[in-house]
């Protein structure tokens, strides 16, 4: 497979092919309203002419800060098109967290939903001028402000340009932005496309994405559905209720969950009286998931399940355990993370860089079409991520069988992953530290039934 002839196309490229190949097909669903390809690819359009009009363009950054909403998709396709990085933020965090990821994005525009605005509304006395806060649901107000054209002249279309810029969880220090091409972001689906049976999508797929917009897995679900043309219903927060109701009335047929969530679904009072007929594949990952938890969840959802494993560097999946290594249900397969999808390379790595033997341990290393093109403004960070040739250190530690299948057996440094959210004990340890009265403090994680760890 020669991945470097492999041509692929920018976000809104394909987006814009939508609009004109099924204009009234559904894009993304919000909250009751519906945004066809074509009124997306048009609004769109109408923002990007009002930043380039308002001096806006290559490498400028763009931050989003909300719970999920359809105003992200248009924001990011808008900035794309001129060449700008959106950026969105997961609106779990603190204020201070908020603010300094702001500023080290060097954000020319911040767009808010409205109970983030307060958050916010500090920074612009001090920017002097270089920032600005703008409502995101005023990109639907009828009285918008927006530019009137519909369409752009000389979009940009560099398959290499940055398309998001996705911000890490910290350990000991400043969270790192991600930066993640057009062509890593895609490249991925377009191959997985063409080598994986189970994994193929078209326009009458519909997706969900209820996790928060600012990780990778939730916005890498979006980008799916978009690139083949199916639709995405995004939801402000994941609510189990919320999810099965669009199961059961928008036909939803791909899923990606984490394990606290495919729980949370599998024990609700109406989890057994759900039409699930529609939903074709569950992908799951980010955290461990127990076999007594999968096999409930296969029983209840009656379709085919798929792991993933990856990360925010990697552009989202790039090993994934398939639908027919879940069966039968005591494959000892199922302990794995999976074989690494098309364009990718996994290696074992020693502490020297060396590979170790089958089966024996060390870090897990990717060569992928889909790893990040650096961190923003931390080359020293971005050149401790890669070993040689290309490989990029997952911080996972693990091993790999004579097939290729990768197990996963625990980070290399030590961090607690709890409902898929990653929790580092010394950030814990310094709030608690703060404290007068404290004197000396230590964080672990522990098993939870609920949560998978605490």
């Amino acid at each position: 497979m020669d991945i470097d002839a492999l041509r692929v196309p920018t976000l809104h490229e394909v987006v814009t092919q939508h609009a004109a190949r099924n204009p009234n097909g559904n894009a993304i669903r919000f909250e009751g309203a519906v945004l066809s390809y074509a009124a997306l690819d048009r609004l769109a359009n109408r923002l990007a002419n009002t930043l380039r009009r308002e001096g806006l363009g290559l490498n400028d950054r763009l931050v989003f800060i909300g719970r999920n909403s359809d105003a992200l998709p248009v924001i990011a396709l808008a900035a794309n098109k001129i060449g700008a990085v959106p950026v969105p933020l997961n609106w779990r965090l603190a204020k201070a967290e908020v603010v300094a990821l702001i500023k080290d994005a060097e954000a020319r525009i911040i767009f808010v939903e409205p109970e983030f605005e307060e958050m916010v509304a500090d920074l612009v006395a001090p920017a002097q001028g270089s920032m600005r806060i703008v409502s995101a649901r005023s990109l639907f107000a009828a009285d918008n402000k927006l530019d009137h054209h519909d369409t752009l002249a000389d979009p940009v279309t560099d398959p290499l340009g940055i398309a998001v810029q996705i911000y890490t969880s910290g350990t000991t220090g400043m969270p790192k932005g991600v930066m993640l091409t057009h062509r890593g972001l895609l490249g991925i689906n377009a191959l997985r496309a063409d080598h994986l049976p189970w994994d193929t999508w078209s326009e009458n797929d519909v997706t969900l994405v209820s996790a928060p917009i600012g990780h990778v897995g939730a916005y890498g679900m979006l980008v799916r559905a978009l690139f083949f043309g199916g639709a995405a219903i995004i939801q402000e927060i994941f609510d189990a209720d919320q999810v099965l109701d669009a199961i059961e009335r928008h036909g939803v047929s791909k899923i990606a969950l984490v394990p606290t969530a495919i729980k949370i679904l599998v024990e609700h009072p109406r989890a057994d009286k759900v039409d699930y007929r529609r939903i074709d594949t569950i992908i799951y990952g980010a955290s461990p998931i127990t076999q007594s938890l999968l096999r409930q969840a296969i029983d209840v959802f009656q379709c085919r399940f798929a792991q993933s494993y990856g990360m925010s560097e990697t552009s989202g999946p790039v090993v994934a355990l398939s639908p027919e290594d879940h069966e039968p249900p005591e494959n000892p397969r199922l302990i794995s993370a999976g074989r690494a999808l098309p364009g990718t390379i996994v290696r074992i790595l020693d502490a020297s860089g060396n590979e170790v033997a089958l089966g024996d341990v060390g870090e897990i290393c990717v060569r992928s079409i889909a790893n990040m093109a650096g961190y923003w403004k931390n080359a020293e960070a971005t050149a401790a991520a890669f070993a040689e040739n290309g490989f990029l250190r997952t911080g996972d530690a693990g091993y790999m069988d004579a097939d290729g299948y990768v197990y996963v057996s625990s980070r290399v440094k030590d961090m607690i992953i709890s409902g898929a959210e990653n929790i580092y004990p010394i950030e814990v340890e310094n709030a608690i530290a703060s404290h007068p009265d404290v004197g000396e403090v230590a964080v672990i994680g522990v098993p939870d039934d609920y949560w998978g760890r605490r």
